[in-house]
């Protein structure tokens, strides 16, 4: 299964996309939560987003698209990944940094040279396997 958000009347869904049929089906409205610009998905099937209209972190339940407010993460983030060391990571510009979502926090790691044109910006899917 191969999760994803979209905008749909100006709210975000998120959605499941069937990688074996390409269908797709909306989950759920990620309401309250309208502006999500990062998600990623962990290894156990933990989903957790950012939200930039806020600010604010949260965990998204992937069977039903409830979700958990985890707390104000400061800072702008385009893309969320979790390494394969299973730290989460974060994107902005040309910036990356560490993410702690259990103490809400993030560390700068490094700036890169290039512009962030260079770089394939995350279209937040992310693949995770449907049990």
């Amino acid at each position: 299964m191969l999760y994803g958000n979209g905008i749909i009347w100006d709210n975000d869904q998120l959605l499941a996309i069937n990688t074996d049929t390409g269908t797709d089906t909306i989950v759920a409205s990620l309401s309250p939560y309208v502006s999500m610009a990062a998600f990623a998905i962990d290894g156990s099937g933990r989903a957790v987003g950012w939200d930039s209209g806020a600010d604010w972190l949260f965990e998204i339940d992937l069977t039903d698209g409830s979700t958990s407010s985890i707390g104000q993460l400061q800072g702008s983030f385009d893309a969320f990944d979790y390494g394969p060391d299973g730290i989460l990571y974060g994107w902005n510009n040309n910036q990356l940094f560490s993410i702690d979502a259990d103490s809400v926090s993030s560390t700068y790691l490094r700036s890169f040279s290039i512009g962030s044109n260079a770089f394939t910006k995350s279209p937040n899917l992310r693949r995770f396997p449907c049990w």
